[in-house]
C-alpha cells in the first residue's frame, strides 16, 4: 500500500500481534485462516509468522467477494443455502485437532446489498445449524480464535467517501486499524501484554 509509511514493517508487526496475542499460536498447533483476496498482503505475513511460531499446518480458506456476491445473486435459494457435508467434516476434523481460527475481515458491509433477504436468511440459518459444533467449541474457548480487520477498497470508500483516491482511503483505514491495535508502538506485542 503505497500511501502507508513503512507498510511492510507495520504489516509484520500486525501479523506478529495476531499470532502471538490474538491467536496465541503454539508449537505443533494447526491454524485455519478465513480471509478474502483483498487481505492477501496480511494473509501472507500471518501465514509466515504462524509457521515461524511453530504451527504444524496453516489452512488458508480464501474467498473472493465478487464471487461470493455472484453465488448469492445467481444460485437458487436451495443451492445457495446448502452447506456441503464435506465442508463441515473438514472443519470438525480441524476442531478435534486443536486448530486455532484466525478470521481476517475485509468485506464491504454492503457486499450483499440488494440480495434477497430470504435467501441470505436461509443461508445463515443453515450455516448456523451446520456449524453448531464449531460455535460450541469457540464460544467455550476450547479452540482459540481471533478476528482482525484489513481494509478492502469498497470498505475504505464507505468509511472515507470524501477521499477520491481509493488507495489513500485504504491507507487511512489501515492506519486507523493499526493505531487501534497498537502496531505503531515500538513493541506492539509487549504493549498488548502490558494492556
Amino acid at each position: 500500500m503505497k500511501y502507508v509509511e513503512n507498510f511492510e514493517e507495520k504489516l509484520d508487526k500486525f501479523a506478529e500481534v495476531i499470532i502471538k496475542i490474538g491467536a496465541n499460536v503454539q508449537k505443533g498447533q494447526k491454524v485455519w485462516i478465513n480471509c478474502t483476496t483483498d487481505s492477501l498482503p496480511l494473509v501472507y505475513k500471518v501465514t509466515e509468522k504462524a509457521y515461524k511460531a511453530g504451527a504444524s499446518n496453516v489452512n488458508v480458506k480464501l474467498a473472493d467477494d465478487k464471487l461470493r456476491r455472484m453465488h448469492a445473486e445467481y444460485q437458487s435459494t436451495e443451492e445457495y443455502s446448502t452447506i456441503p457435508k464435506w465442508t463441515v467434516d473438514e472443519m470438525n476434523d480441524y476442531l478435534d485437532n486443536n486448530v486455532v481460527f484466525i478470521h481476517i475481515l475485509s468485506s464491504s458491509p454492503e457486499l450483499f446489498s440488494g440480495i434477497d433477504a430470504e435467501k441470505l436468511g436461509a443461508y445463515a440459518k443453515n450455516r448456523g445449524e451446520a456449524l453448531k459444533y464449531y460455535r460450541s467449541r469457540v464460544m467455550n474457548d476450547i479452540n482459540s480464535w481471533t478476528i482482525v480487520s484489513y481494509p478492502s477498497p469498497e470498505w475504505a470508500k464507505l468509511v472515507f467517501p470524501e477521499e477520491s483516491d481509493v488507495e489513500k482511503a485504504q491507507a487511512k483505514l489501515l492506519d486507523a486499524i493499526l493505531e487501534t491495535i497498537r502496531v505503531n508502538e515500538k513493541d506492539p506485542v509487549e504493549a498488548w501484554k502490558e494492556h
